[in-house]
């Protein structure tokens, strides 16, 4: 009979050498996923950091291109300015002589 119990100790130990190495195994594996979800959120916060970094970056750029603008774009700018000034201009000048010709236009039907 001893060496029954003495069996059944043993196996008793290993049982518990068992349980304890699944325990040890399921907290190795929590702690890793507490691990990944800390490093996933740290690399986001890092991520959210660098995208606003160069989307100021991308903005000082452009808003520096911009005030350096082509002069052939200034030019053209400046032509259409002009272009429009002129026509309005000209409306200004022939707008009476269209109304009073489409109006004489208007009551002069002949039937």
């Amino acid at each position: 009979m001893t060496n029954s119990s003495g069996s059944n100790a043993l196996i008793q130990q290993l049982l518990k050498a068992e349980e304890e190495a699944e325990s040890i195994v399921r907290r190795a594996k929590e702690n890793r996923v507490k691990l990944l979800n800390e490093a996933m959120a740290a690399a986001d916060k890092d991520l959210e950091v660098f995208r606003q970094r160069e989307q100021e970056q991308l903005m000082e750029e452009y808003n520096n291109e911009s005030v350096l603008e082509d002069p052939r774009s200034l030019m053209l700018e400046l032509r259409s300015q002009t272009f429009v000034d002129d026509c309005n201009i000209k409306l200004k000048e022939l707008k009476p002589k269209l109304v009073e010709e489409l109006v004489k236009a208007t009551l002069d039907i002949r039937i």
